[in-house]
């Protein structure tokens, strides 16, 4: 689909996700035939460098008709980013099943959820490798894990397996990804979707002007200091472990700040004791970073930054490692603005 004399178009592209595409018409310049579910809209950037980059494949869904106070008619018509497609899927398998139930690594896995229930290994009508959908080989190169999901939805199971290879400190990402006009390939990526541009390239900051909203914050308000940690057995049989920051206890002398956590699913002590030293440092001090990243000269979009890299932004004296999960664009009578949330926590 070809856009034209759309007033306004917006949109974004999510990490792990899928973004939405909103294209906004005057009533008069908006031609119905260019609406049908699941119509496909490819949408384009011609960059600062002369170059043309895809931002993202939206797949049309809804049409929204509107008049105002003054009587002009607006249309708009909303896309789904591509991963919206795996989104439209279950785990089609019981409890306890090997559909449901898998071990291996965390890369391996996903592309068995998604062979299972989307590609050639689904059954019947769920099987879309006939509209061009593939599934890369396995590379087992994520950490191993055991998973349960039955009758879930396949989007979440894949992002909860992200979530989880987070917690490991070995990332896993994963997309559908174009290969040609027509046909596309669920991939995973270690480490990082996009680059690693971390130590390559000078750090975006507010006094470069590659930054704008920044926000620094210390959040005590959370904290616990000390740590109980219940395990297994019953009323004063039941184990539990202490733990406690000393350096943050011994800060004020009101320092001793108590919390409980449940760990009755550790079944040795050193499960028990490794799930203390986790659970003290969730409700340790946090510290919290955030920017907004804009497409300008020394901050190009889809040249010196992107959806899924790893970037350096810089805040004072101190340089935060970024990682981009989400781009908005806009572009209309009052021009284009393409910006990224930045987020960092310790």
């Amino acid at each position: 689909m070809i856009i034209s004399n759309a007033a306004r178009i917006q949109w974004t592209t999510v990490l792990n996700g899928y973004g939405k595409l909103q294209l906004v018409y005057d009533r008069a310049d908006f031609d119905p035939a260019r609406y049908a579910v699941d119509r496909r809209v490819d949408l384009w950037r011609r960059g600062s460098d002369g170059m043309s980059r895809l931002i993202d494949s939206y797949y049309l869904r809804a049409l929204r008709r509107s008049v105002n106070e003054t009587g002009d008619e607006q249309v708009v018509l909303t896309g789904l980013g591509r991963n919206s497609l795996l989104a439209g899927r279950i785990v089609d398998a019981a409890a306890g099943s090997t559909g449901a139930v898998k071990t291996g690594t965390i890369d391996d896995l996903m592309k068995a959820y998604v062979r299972e229930n989307l590609g050639g290994l689904a059954a019947g009508a769920r099987d879309w490798s006939g509209n061009g959908l593939a599934v890369q080989a396995d590379l087992s190169l994520g950490t191993s894990v055991t998973k349960s999901a039955p009758r879930h939805n396949l989007l979440s199971v894949l992002q909860s397996l992200s979530e989880e290879s987070v917690t490991l400190d070995d990332p896993t990402y994963f997309d559908l990804c174009w290969v040609t006009r027509t046909t596309m390939e669920f991939r995973t990526f270690q480490g990082q979707r996009g680059l690693d541009r971390r130590g390559t390239m000078t750090p975006f900051s507010l006094r470069r002007g590659t930054l704008t909203a920044a926000v620094l914050e210390d959040d005590a308000t959370d904290e616990a200091t000390y740590v109980y940690v219940a395990g297994q057995g019953q009323e004063e049989l039941r184990s539990v472990v202490e733990v406690s920051n000393a350096a943050r206890l011994a800060l004020s002398p009101w320092g001793r700040r108590e919390a409980l956590a449940d760990a009755r699913h550790c079944r040795t002590g050193a499960a028990l004791t490794d799930y203390a030293d986790g659970a003290l440092e969730e409700h340790g001090l946090q510290r919290r970073f955030q920017a907004v990243l804009e497409d300008r000269p020394g901050a190009r979009f889809q040249v010196e930054w992107d959806l899924g890299d790893l970037i350096e932004a810089e805040y004072g004296d101190e340089i935060y490692d970024c990682e981009i999960k989400a781009v908005t664009g806009s572009f209309g009578p009052d021009g284009e603005r393409i910006v990224a949330r930045l987020d960092y926590v310790e």
